[in-house]
């Protein structure tokens, strides 16, 4: 099973990076999550959350 996912942070500097928009599993809060360019940030709050679709969809914030 495959998770639609939104990763995103509020650090100016990487919010234009490619962020995985799919993860096999939910991640963990202290977990590093690599953009597409090899920049990792780290998971600070997961939000589980229904898309229109009706499917899953995990909101990750990213920070430093």
């Amino acid at each position: 099973m495959v998770i639609d996912t939104r990763c995103f942070t509020n650090i100016d500097k990487y919010r234009l990076e490619n962020w995985p928009d799919k993860m096999a599993c939910a991640p963990r809060k202290g977990d590093f999550i690599a953009a597409e360019s090899g920049v990792k940030l780290i998971v600070v709050d997961i939000t589980h959350r229904i898309n229109k679709k009706g499917e899953a969809l995990l909101e990750v914030e990213l920070t430093r």
